[in-house]
């Protein structure tokens, strides 16, 4: 009786021996394996600066942090739209019907308390070349024919609605193509998928400081469909939009309030019988940047589209502002000759 008691005894013992053996096995697989997921999981650090991707209007690089870049309704049917008030930065560009569109630049950490963003549209050449100078991952619903040859010829991760239905809502209450949106969490996933594959460097603009001739001034222009004014708060130091004199909200109520609104006069033409519009985004041209309440004009260049746009103020140089920026691209037939 004793010796079968004993037999248990050392079973149990050998069993546990074992079982510890194995789980610390696993743990060191664990370890060597799967540390890299470990540390790709970890919490995003906030980011504190005055906008999370534009600590000024001359974007810095972001280290660690990867940018999505949304293709963003801005015709009538699809107001109020969603998410757009919380992008750091945003390019608004003129497209077929006297329209314009938004590319709406959203960090990591930003999308985490954003829950939708749309409508989502269509890609566009100018939006692969004004991106040229970041890392960023489009988003978008399809493209233009051009646009989708370039993604499909330098093989361009992007994330197409056509490919990637499971992170797009098609809402019930609007009529298409204004009722498509991304899930921000979404879309966070994507981008951590993607860390290792994409850059972390965003810098479309630059300049040296300095100072130019300015004058107080609020940002407004017509075109098509668009009456827009920006009007300026001393209180807040910074502008909201209007449409029509009726301020622009998202769909939760948040207006568009931005530090700097900049507004970049290009060259552009109608390409084809949709009126869809080619903008030359290198060359020079003039530039009109509005911040503080006082407006600098000068002349915008550019080599390429991997360059940034630089940004020379007709006088000298440039104050580089800080805060949020909305940069709207208009035709260079609107372009002011001087602010004196």
């Amino acid at each position: 009786m004793k010796r079968i008691h004993t037999n248990r005894l050392f079973s149990i013992r050998l069993y546990l021996f074992l079982l510890l053996v194995g789980l610390v096995g696993m743990y060191v697989v664990y370890r060597f394996q799967y540390a890299d997921i470990e540390n790709f999981e970890k919490p995003l650090e906030k980011v504190t600066a005055t906008a999370p991707l534009c600590d000024n209007v001359f974007c810095k690089s972001v280290d660690g942090l990867r940018i999505a870049a949304v293709s963003v309704d801005n015709a009538p049917e699809s107001w109020p739209q969603v998410g757009v008030s919380q992008s750091s930065l945003v390019y608004e560009v003129p497209v077929e019907g006297g329209r314009t569109r938004l590319f709406a630049y959203f960090l990591e950490n930003e999308l985490t308390s954003v829950e939708r963003i749309g409508p989502v549209r269509s890609l566009r050449d100018v939006f692969l070349d004004v991106g040229a100078s970041c890392d960023v991952l489009p988003v978008h619903v399809g493209g233009s024919p051009s646009a989708l040859q370039r993604v499909s010829d330098t093989s361009m991760d992007t994330l197409n609605e056509f490919y990637f239905g499971d992170r797009f809502l098609r809402s019930t209450k609007r009529l298409a193509p204004h009722n498509t949106y991304i899930y921000g969490e979404k879309l966070v996933v994507d981008l951590k998928e993607r860390r290792e594959a994409m850059g972390a460097h965003c810098q479309p603009f630059s300049s040296r400081t300095g100072s130019g001739i300015s004058k107080e001034k609020n940002p407004a222009f017509d075109f098509g469909e668009l009456s827009i004014m920006w009007q300026y708060s001393t209180s807040t130091a910074k502008y909201t939009r209007t449409q029509k004199n009726v301020i622009q909200k998202d769909e939760d109520g948040k207006k568009y309030v931005y530090a700097n609104v900049l507004h970049v006069y290009m060259p552009m033409k109608t390409i084809d019988e949709k009126l869809r519009r080619d903008i030359s985004t290198t060359g020079s041209g003039r530039f009109e940047l509005f911040s503080g309440g006082v407006v600098v004009g000068g002349t915008w260049s550019r080599k390429s589209i991997e360059d940034s746009f630089q940004l020379r103020a007709d006088n000298g140089d440039i104050v580089s502002p800080s805060g949020t920026t909305w940069v709207t691209i208009l035709p260079d037939s609107m372009a002011p000759k001087s602010l004196q």
